[in-house]
């Protein structure tokens, strides 16, 4: 599919999506008198569908007095970023007001269209943990993908293989895109100016340090007298036509 015609398709889908939630959550009523508070879960094939998905559960939470947990199926096939995935999850959980569980001790592995077919047993396993979180929990409400909500399994992104740095590199081929980086956020308490420790925007400073430039995001609170330029060595250049006047 063209670029732009997959655009367009997804902005529609947005807009769609967007006209669903009508009214922002209010987030100082009251339940209503005849609310019955439930529990939620999320069924996440990856970290960050809680994000993508969570605008309901959300709702619930907010104006219905629900309970919320995110059930991470999968935390990804690199096994030495599993951990910092679950950190990052919960990180991201915790700012949601979500609760965060996870499938097996490291999230379920090789799961697909065609798993039950190529690997019965593991996918009655599988099964087996998904079955066993639902007895424990009991929940009103399941959320899950499906096959027609343009999130089967995964949505493909292009920039997922490369590294920060390499995205940075990417960004400087690209006209405005830069600029746009200045307005673009990563932290998760959704904070400006990006002062937080939080893995995301750790990860996001280590990138911008490895391409050996400074983050627009970070030049910008600092134009705006909001923080300090970081001391690493790319902000050098700026700290040093700062001190001469330039």
């Amino acid at each position: 599919m063209p670029l732009e015609a997959d655009l367009a398709r997804w902005r529609e889908h947005l807009t769609r999506f967007a006209a669903l939630l009508g009214n922002p959550p209010d987030r100082h009523a009251a339940p209503a008198p005849e609310a019955r508070p439930g529990h939620c879960l999320i069924f996440a094939p990856h970290p960050d569908d809680e994000c993508i998905v969570g605008a309901l559960p959300l709702r619930l939470q907010q104006e219905a007095g629900w309970r919320v947990s995110n059930v991470a199926v999968t935390l990804g096939s690199n096994a030495e970023r599993r951990e910092p995935r679950w950190a990052e999850l919960q990180d991201a959980c915790a700012v949601l007001g979500f609760g965060c569980l996870r499938l097996g001790s490291e999230g379920l592995l090789d799961v697909r269209d065609d798993t039950a077919e190529r690997e019965p047993a593991l996918w009655d396993r599988h099964v087996e943990a998904a079955a066993a979180v639902l007895a424990e929990h009991r929940p009103a409400l399941v959320l899950a993908p499906h096959a027609l909500d343009d999130n089967p399994f995964t949505i493909v992104t292009p920039l997922m293989d490369l590294t920060k740095s390499e995205s940075i590199y990417l960004a400087q081929t690209l006209d405005g895109c830069m600029e746009a980086l200045a307005y673009s956020h990563t932290a998760y308490d959704g904070k400006y100016p990006p002062t937080s420790k939080d893995h995301a925007s750790t990860l996001r400073a280590q990138g911008f340090l490895e391409a050996g430039v400074p983050d627009p995001l970070v030049v910008r609170a600092w134009k705006e007298k909001r923080m300090d330029l970081p001391e690493t060595e790319n902000y050098r250049q700026l700290l040093v036509d700062a001190l001469r006047g330039d």
